[in-house]
């Protein structure tokens, strides 16, 4: 009978020794996993010039390219996509009807410039206009684009074309 009671005795206390010492392991091994994250995060922090420095080389490299807008403010530099564009739109024979500039956008280190352009184009001329953009230094990126016929299928007037296209620049 004795040992019967001293089963019901130890039982309940390996019971409630295994239930206390769980949230002890639990929080051992979080604490475990909150010192690796934090060595890691001060392993980034550790590397976060070495990066800044990178992508501040690289930077410099883009823009002696010429593949990025260089100018001394994004509103500078949009206004210089825009006479871009406008000298690529009277060179293939087109008439702009209308030019803004869009607000700048930081992504990937870069300021995207935006300018939207609609115009009227020679019917043949719509392709090289369109490559003469593709090939233009500094970059530039056609987002959206919306050609109408004028003369609804007949295919001899001239073509109205609003598009949307970005330059790109180095953040400030």
């Amino acid at each position: 009978m004795l040992i019967v009671a001293g089963l019901i005795v130890l039982v309940p206390l390996s019971a409630i020794l295994i239930w206390a010492i769980t949230p002890i392991w639990c929080s051992i091994a979080e604490a475990e996993n909150d010192a690796i994250s934090i060595r890691h995060l001060q392993k980034l922090t550790a590397e976060k010039p070495v990066y800044r420095a990178e992508l501040t080389r690289a930077e410099a490299s883009l823009a002696n390219a010429g593949v990025l807008y260089s100018d001394s403010s994004p509103e500078l530099a949009s206004a210089q996509l825009q006479n871009t564009l406008q000298g690529l739109v009277a060179q293939a024979g087109g008439q702009i009807q209308s030019s803004a500039i869009g607000t700048p956008q930081t992504a990937y280190g870069l300021e995207v410039l935006s300018v939207t352009v609609s115009l009227s184009l020679p019917l043949g001329q719509l392709a090289g206009f369109l490559t003469s953009i593709d090939a233009q230094k500094p970059y530039l990126v056609v987002q959206g684009i919306d050609v109408r016929s004028t003369d609804y299928g007949n295919q001899t007037g001239p073509l109205n074309v609003q598009l949307q296209v970005d330059g790109f620049s180095t953040t400030e």
